[in-house]
């Protein structure tokens, strides 16, 4: 699955049920808040990064301690 971001106790549960793999591609968000400011995007933008990004890497962090999976991988290929 990617992303799982602002998974909640039932969805975890389902994910661990199936030994389901999560990856939660950070990357794009946290490249996003870096370049944004750059590129023109509006505060409003970089905000929404900035929660997406903190989101998930809390529920990554709530996969692993749960016992879950992550792999690597990624959003590419965006402006």
């Amino acid at each position: 699955m990617e992303h799982a971001t602002f998974i909640d106790n039932e969805g975890l549960d389902l994910l661990l049920e199936r030994d389901i793999p999560v990856v939660p591609a950070l990357q794009f968000e946290y490249a996003s808040i870096e370049r944004d400011p750059e590129l023109g995007m509006s505060q409003r933008v970089i905000d929404g990064h900035k929660e997406t990004l903190e989101g998930g890497a809390e529920s990554a962090r709530r996969i692993l301690k749960a016992g879950g999976r992550l792999g690597m991988g990624g959003d590419y290929g965006f402006p």
